[in-house]
C-alpha cells in the first residue's frame, strides 16, 4: 500500500502532476527557439557568452589584420642579440671532409 503524502510533504496528486509535466518536455525552450533559450538563461550567463563571443571576434580580427612581426630584436641597454645563424651560411662555411690520411683515389 502506498502513502498519500510523502515524508517531504508532497501529495500523490502533486507528484503525478510533476511527472506529467516532465514527460511533456521543456515547453519554454522548444516553443521559443533560440530566443526562448537565450531568455531562459540567467543574465550573468548571457554576459559571459557575449564577452566570449566578443573576445573571439577581436582575436580573429587581430589574426587577420595584425601588423607583421619585426625582424630585428629591440636593443636593450645598447646590446642586440644577433640571433641564430642562417642554416645556409653554416653549410657554406663548413669545409669539405678530409680523410685522416692521404688516399690516392680521394677527390
Amino acid at each position: 500500500m502506498r502513502a498519500a503524502v510523502c515524508h517531504c510533504g508532497t501529495t500523490r496528486e502533486r507528484a503525478l502532476e510533476l511527472a506529467a509535466s516532465a514527460a511533456a518536455g521543456p515547453v519554454g525552450l522548444a516553443a521559443g527557439g533560440p530566443t526562448g533559450a537565450r531568455a531562459a538563461m540567467p543574465r550573468d550567463v548571457r554576459v559571459l557568452l557575449g564577452a566570449a563571443a566578443l573576445l573571439l571576434a577581436v582575436g580573429l580580427v587581430w589574426t587577420v589584420f595584425a601588423p607583421p612581426p619585426r625582424d630585428a630584436t629591440t636593443p636593450v641597454l645598447g646590446w642586440v642579440d644577433p640571433g641564430p645563424p642562417d642554416p645556409a651560411e653554416v653549410l657554406a662555411r663548413k669545409a669539405p671532409p678530409q680523410p685522416p690520411f692521404n688516399l690516392p683515389w680521394w677527390k
